[in-house]
């Protein structure tokens, strides 16, 4: 079974519009059976990925590229996710996002409160 369109797009906001693909993101639907559990692994993955490779780097003192701060978005991400239902927070009727659902992507775009 598909992800509905409004469960699509909130699972966009978290692993973005690019990849995987809707075709691949519903397929890993059908397997874990859980929106929250799909981007999950996507994100853990990304994780994994990015700490395999070095952390930063520089090419002839000129460039340099620092992963790090994408490791820790990408745990800030993680740990706003898994505060979320199994469905991100869509109601399965009408495809709008429930308020508590709303208030945890208010943090993810704009950072915890202090």
């Amino acid at each position: 079974m598909a992800m509905s369109e409004g469960l699509l797009r909130v699972a966009r906001s978290y692993v973005g519009t690019e990849s995987p693909t809707d075709v691949e993101l519903n397929a890993r639907f059908d397997e874990t059976g859980s929106a929250r559990t799909t981007v999950e692994q996507i994100l853990r993955q990304r994780r994994a990925d990015f700490v395999a490779d070095p952390a930063s780097y520089t090419i002839g003192g000129k460039y340099t590229q620092n992963a790090a701060s994408n490791i820790i978005a990408l745990e800030r991400d993680l740990d706003r996710l898994l505060m979320l239902p199994d469905d991100l927070g869509v109601d399965p009727v009408t495809g709008e996002v429930t308020p508590p659902a709303m208030r945890v992507q208010a943090m993810r775009r704009v950072g915890p409160r202090r």
